[in-house]
């Protein structure tokens, strides 16, 4: 028999949480939308219920008294008052989708700054030059893309931004041919670590390479314009001589520079998987696009990686492997453990408003799940088409096939319906 008092002894006083509470105002001034979340973690809760179901699947005890959604139609100064907020929570940083949109928001100078690092970057390394275009000569346009970097309490360390060809227009045959770039499989990335660094007590190291692709020399002759808001001489065009983010072809050259890279160091590309390399049994490098994780006895030998690959490359790096591909590495005690608590949190908030009913089995025992639960009728079909079904049950199979195999058979019996899905198939997934 289970003992009640030691269940709620497992329960987590919803006091001894950190919870961080933000206010946004809207554009228009007269509505402020209020979320709480937990410092340290991307949790976004912005009503009671979601609080309520945050609770209930992570084992807190949920008291109501601590949360404050009232803030709707008051006058964004009185915010702070009423919350007792800071005023550098006050605004989320929007991420500007244009460039005339990047140039006009409050952090314009911060976004600029981005973009003239991104063409630094690109004149140092001889990406193009500028000619006049032959006549008829087929010219791709390009568009900057806006990220933030943010560090593990949520906090913006680096505006960045990325010049990207658009690719979409090119014709298969005349500007690119062959795409396929391999990656190392997860389920080999898993392997390792459970094998030398859980076993063998291996040591390991993850690296980005700093715009890796614009090292790959491109071999197709292709014109492109010259970057909004940094037009030098507006009769000439760019003529590509690297492999600029946003071509067909980009991944692929880049990994035939690596990998070329890697031989002339004398690395031993593995026969059996995908980019898997060793060195003199001293170290184990996988790769997946830029990203590189350095296996190795000691740290004389990790030192030794990291400058063979400093001979080619300029490279962060991030130190013992914390996150990678969506999945979070902890290491407690000399056990690994790998989570996808982040992303998680991300996929319940972004689904919030569907209410998601509270079970202990990813599936309930005895459920019959068919095609006659699939809509039949027009108005049956409109309800279904505005649910989204397969998005949420891409997210979950991501989660299955990395960290959670425990819902496995759950996510594959419902991906049989993802073609026509019925309500009770969404209730299910939900």
């Amino acid at each position: 028999m289970t003992d009640i008092t030691s269940l709620e002894q497992n329960v987590i006083p919803c006091k001894s949480i950190d919870w961080v509470c933000k206010a946004v105002p809207r554009s228009d001034g007269s509505r402020i939308d209020i979320y709480y979340g937990i410092e340290g973690t991307n949790v976004r809760l912005r009503s009671f219920n979601d609080i309520m179901g945050y609770c209930e699947r992570n084992k807190i005890q949920c008291d109501k008294n601590l949360f404050n959604f009232s803030g709707k139609n008051i006058e964004s100064g009185k915010v702070t008052d009423l919350l007792n907020l800071n005023e550098a929570n006050l605004l989320e940083v929007r991420i500007p989708r244009t460039y005339k949109e990047a140039i006009k928001v409050p952090e314009a100078s911060k976004w600029e700054d981005a973009m003239k690092q991104e063409l630094k970057v690109m004149y140092e390394r001889n990406v193009w030059e500028l000619v006049k275009p032959p006549k008829d000569a087929k010219t791709l346009s390009n568009r900057w893309v806006y990220t933030l970097k943010r560090n593990e309490q949520n906090e913006i360390v680096t505006y960045k931004a990325r010049l990207v060809a658009q690719g979409f227009n090119q014709i298969k045959g005349e500007s690119y041919d062959e795409v396929f770039s391999p990656v190392v499989n997860f389920s080999i990335i898993r392997l390792f670590f459970t094998v030398f660094v859980c076993l063998f007590k291996w040591l390991n190291v993850q690296i980005d390479i700093n715009n890796a692709y614009l090292y790959a020399n491109l071999d197709e002759v292709i014109y492109m314009s010259q970057p909004e808001g940094f037009v030098v001489e507006a009769d000439k065009v760019c003529r590509l001589k690297r492999a600029i983010y946003g071509l067909h072809q980009s991944g692929r050259h880049w990994f035939l520079e690596m990998d070329n890279v890697l031989k002339e160091l004398n690395f031993l590309k593995l026969e059996w998987c995908n980019c898997v390399y060793m060195y003199k049994n001293k170290l184990i490098l996988l790769l997946y696009v830029d990203a590189i994780i350095l296996f190795a006895k000691n740290r004389k030998d990790l030192e030794l990686g990291i400058d063979l690959l400093k001979r080619h490359f300029e490279l962060k790096v991030l130190g013992k492997t914390k996150k990678l591909l969506g999945i979070e590495f902890m290491e407690v005690d000399g056990k690994l453990f790998i989570h996808q608590n982040s992303y998680i949190d991300k996929v319940c908030n972004l689904y919030s408003k569907f209410k998601f009913p509270i079970s202990s089995l990813p599936i309930p025992k005895g459920q019959v799940l068919s095609k006659l639960d699939s809509p039949c009728t027009k108005p049956e079909v409109e309800e279904m088409s505005n649910l989204p079904y397969r998005n949420l049950l891409g997210s979950l199979a991501f989660i299955a096939g990395r960290t959670r195999p425990d819902i496995m058979y759950a996510v594959n019996l419902l991906s049989q319906f993802q073609s026509n899905p019925g309500i009770k198939h969404w209730q299910s997934l939900l």
